[in-house]
């Protein structure tokens, strides 16, 4: 604990001389990390002792930087306050994303309870939060549900909103859930579909589902999952507000109907907030243009042979200084080297 709390007290003085932000919430701050470990400083002002006492975040960084599964925390009233002896809290796993360049990013959840006896003398408006971890890119995030934990039941009046095929349906992100007429599509078949949120509210990375029926209702342990494409669209609406696209698809599978004929599909996705319209679409438009892949392959390509190239003028650089520098294991070129002259030409 001594330990912990010299290094937060470091971290303290780091976080005040390069004037870093106050984690708001439901909001997300980025950082790039030059050394290990991490301390967020969160404005917890707005969550009290009572109901309103659980604060959830999504914490997102390279798969291998995290070096343990627990975050520690504690509470002080200046930035420039030493801490105390801090607490911890266990991390849940969740997925892990892909980014365009193949980096591999997993995503953890976290929950700290305001408690009285841990706020102590303190106004229990600010607390830091203390994350092991390695150098590189860490996003923490204040959300608004544990994105971890999932729903148990089925809401009640789903079938009141039943998304129709090539038509989109709008709810509220703590629907949680919507079910969809599957009944047109052919079993084998390829369902296209876009969800779009506010952006920066979406927990998961893909979307369970499951084909449910009058007599075969919502089962969690039997949720299948369908990730999200990695094509994202962006739109900014007159008022300012900037929503997120995503694309999935999900096929119309006998295998798993569980014993219902297929006809209605439930979607379940995982939303922090606000409205969510999701679409069946006629096409995939979650897929790459032939022109991006083309322009893909071809920088990729690029990319080896400047490799290659690079690779040779170094090995180049390398046999030259070599031979400069030990001359009798690295001869010139120019060097003549005598050949002995055949036995029978010596006395002639």
């Amino acid at each position: 604990m001594k330990l912990i709390r010299i290094i937060l007290i470091c971290l303290l003085i780091c976080f005040v001389s390069s004037e870093n932000e106050i984690l708001q919430p439901q909001q997300t701050i980025s950082l790039n990390l030059d050394e290990s470990g991490v301390m967020f400083l969160f404005n917890s002002t707005s969550f009290d002792t009572s109901s309103n006492n659980k604060m959830y975040f999504k914490v997102k960084a390279l798969e291998r930087n995290y070096n343990d599964d627990h975050a520690n925390y504690g509470y002080i009233d200046l930035i420039d306050e030493e801490p105390g002896d801090p607490y911890d809290t266990s991390f849940s796993d969740g997925e892990i994303e892909t980014d365009d360049n193949g980096a591999k990013y997993r995503i953890k959840y976290f929950t700290i309870e305001k408690k009285s006896i841990e706020i102590g003398d303190h106004s229990g408006n600010l607390l830091y939060i203390f994350i092991n971890i390695k150098p590189g890119k860490v996003d923490l995030t204040n959300t608004m549900k544990d994105g971890s934990s999932k729903q148990t039941s089925a809401p009640s009046g789903l079938e009141n909103t039943i998304l129709q095929k090539s038509k989109p349906i709008k709810v509220d992100a703590n629907d949680y859930m919507i079910a969809f007429n599957s009944k047109d599509f052919d079993v084998g078949e390829e369902m296209h579909f876009k969800i779009k949120a506010l952006e920066g509210t979406f927990l998961w990375s893909g979307v369970n589902y499951q084909f449910i029926s009058s007599t075969v209702g919502y089962s969690e342990p039997d949720l299948e999952y369908a990730q999200f494409s990695l094509k994202t669209t962006y739109e900014t609406t007159p008022s300012g507000l900037r929503y997120q696209t995503k694309y999935f698809n999900i096929v119309k599978d006998k295998n798993k109907f569980r014993g219902t004929d297929g006809s209605l599909l439930l979607i379940y996705f995982m939303i922090d907030y606000g409205e969510v319209e999701i679409t069946n679409t006629e096409e995939d438009e979650g897929k790459f243009e032939t022109w991006k892949i083309v322009v893909i392959v071809v920088v990729i390509a690029v990319a080896i042979i400047i490799s290659i190239i690079i690779f040779c003028i170094r090995r180049k650089r390398q046999l030259n200084a070599m031979q400069m520098n030990n001359p009798a294991m690295y001869p010139s070129n120019n060097v003549v080297v005598s050949q002995p002259v055949p036995y029978q030409q010596q006395y002639y």
